[in-house]
């Protein structure tokens, strides 16, 4: 029974793949022999008398000898020796298939008990079984952060505050986590004017690229009216605006003086008020006598502001009507004579008749 091998013979950088027709069924533990009577390839075992080396040719005017004996192992043929002193490797297998490093891949190989594969899985379990470990990896937390108890902690060894650049440049002792306050950061490309503040990164030596500008800080007040720091201010730092004006003397007089019923003398400092702009309510009783009743009318103790407005009530009687019962005339000096001389209340009132009379003044 013939048996086809198929391998790959490479000579000189070359690779040709012959087609062997050996003779008799490969058994394990048999080699690969030459039969020199029958001429003929055929597998026997290691101690029969024909168990010859092996002679193959390919288009070569001498034959190749291998020195060593082709095996029959499990599924495959090994060759455990070259042949000495020349270049030639001829590689077999029981199959369809032989390896070949230039055109295959691991799909052709079986994975081995140490140089495993990739998988997932594999890598999944890896990558947790690293997960917060010294030297590992660091996780995130559920918003995708790194958690603080991963961070190191910020060490600021010294502040200093400076007038510029230059002047933080100059700070050649700085070491990782000193911090520079700049009042004039404005050389600096990236801040277009005011103050920045900058940490060192520890570079050593000293080099003036080492300092990094904090950005937070530039997202809030930089400085207020020009000055950096600490700033207490007062309204001496502050300007004034169109309509929230600050006080003095003059506008507070001014103002005074504009008031409908107060006058203010810029020279004496005196205050003096228009008594027409002062209203007081005012509240008489008066009891009629003979002259009363006989002139027809009283003189009320003081000038009404408005003399239409006086109301008159007659204890035990209905209040009176302006023009109609009675009216305010003239004393001859001011108006507030209550007058009924031809009004309603004429011939109706009598002696010790009480009016009460109300009005402003």
């Amino acid at each position: 029974m013939m048996a086809q091998v198929k391998g790959k013979w490479i000579e000189n950088n070359t690779v040709t793949e012959p087609k062997l027709a050996i003779n008799n069924t490969p058994t394990n533990g048999y080699v690969l022999s030459w039969n020199g009577g029958s001429s003929v390839l055929e597998w026997a075992t290691p101690s029969s008398a024909d168990a010859h080396d092996v002679k193959a040719t390919i288009n070569d005017t001498t034959p190749s000898y291998l020195n060593s004996k082709i095996l029959v192992t499990t599924d495959k043929l090994t060759k455990t020796l070259n042949n000495s002193g020349a270049n030639e490797t001829l590689t077999f297998s029981i199959g369809s298939d032989v390896f070949d490093k230039s055109a295959d891949d691991t799909d052709d190989v079986g994975e081995g008990s140490t140089n495993l594969y990739y998988t997932d899985v594999r890598a999944d379990a890896r990558i947790t079984a690293q997960k917060g470990n010294a030297s590992g990896l660091c996780p995130l937390d559920a918003g995708s952060k790194v958690d603080s108890s991963y961070l190191p902690g910020l060490v600021v060894s010294d502040i200093t505050a400076v007038a510029d650049i230059a002047a933080r440049d100059a700070l050649t002792s700085s070491e990782s986590g000193d911090m520079a306050i700049v009042a004039d950061a404005s050389s600096d490309p990236a801040v277009v004017s005011g103050g920045a503040t900058y940490i060192y990164d520890g570079t050593s030596p000293y080099v003036a690229t080492g300092w990094l500008r904090m950005i937070t800080p530039d997202d809030t007040v930089q400085s207020v009216n020009g000055d950096t720091g600490v700033v207490v201010l007062d309204t001496d730092d502050i300007g004034e605006g169109s309509t929230n004006l600050y006080y003095s003397d003059a506008r507070a007089r001014a103002a005074i003086s504009a008031g409908a019923g107060i006058s203010y003398n810029n020279t004496t400092g005196v205050i003096t008020t228009d008594l027409d702009y002062i209203e007081t309510k005012g509240v008489e009783t008066i009891t009629l006598d003979a002259t009363n009743i006989s002139n027809k009318y009283v003189d009320l103790a003081q000038i009404p502001k408005t003399a239409t407005a006086t109301e008159i009530n007659p204890v035990g009687g209905p209040a009176q009507e302006y023009t109609v019962d009675y009216t305010v005339v003239s004393d001859g000096a001011d108006v507030k004579r209550l007058n009924w001389n031809g009004l309603g209340m004429d011939s109706v009132l009598e002696i010790g008749d009480k009016l009460i009379v109300s009005y402003t003044y």
